[in-house]
């Protein structure tokens, strides 16, 4: 449906964006920015972020009462980490827990489908038994 795709385009415009950052700050402003979009499509659940190695970023609570996490990346770059590597990273981490997530919405739109497929079946079925008269 239109959403999704939107929320998908959203979602591949966030990644081409951290993909351009050219240095640390670039970097840092594109994940930030990006945030939304890529939580849109990634992270039904935090297993993932859970276990990323978290040498240049921090899962910070974005909204503590709701649960809601925001991946920051760290305010100055360390002589450890080439942004280039922390790119590839968070691009691969990204990818995978879309993977998970568009793998759960699959598995919820396939089971939606079915259960209202078989509510107007069951409608259709009623409304032509020669029992029923409309008025």
């Amino acid at each position: 449906d239109t959403e999704n795709k939107d929320r998908y385009k959203r979602f591949d415009e966030a990644k081409r964006r951290i993909g351009a950052a050219t240095n640390w700050k670039d970097f840092r402003n594109a994940v930030s920015e990006s945030w939304p979009a890529i939580r849109g499509c990634a992270f039904h659940n935090w297993n993932g972020l859970d276990t990323f190695n978290l040498k240049w970023c921090e899962k910070c609570e974005r909204v503590p009462e709701n649960g809601l996490f925001e991946l920051k990346v760290q305010e100055k770059q360390t002589d450890d980490v080439d942004v280039d590597e922390a790119k590839k990273e968070l691009i691969k981490l990204v990818d995978n827990e879309h993977h998970v997530s568009k793998t759960i919405d699959d598995k919820r739109l396939k089971r939606n489908a079915w259960v209202t497929t078989g509510k107007w079946l069951a409608v259709y079925e009623i409304l032509k038994s020669s029992d029923v008269h409309a008025e």
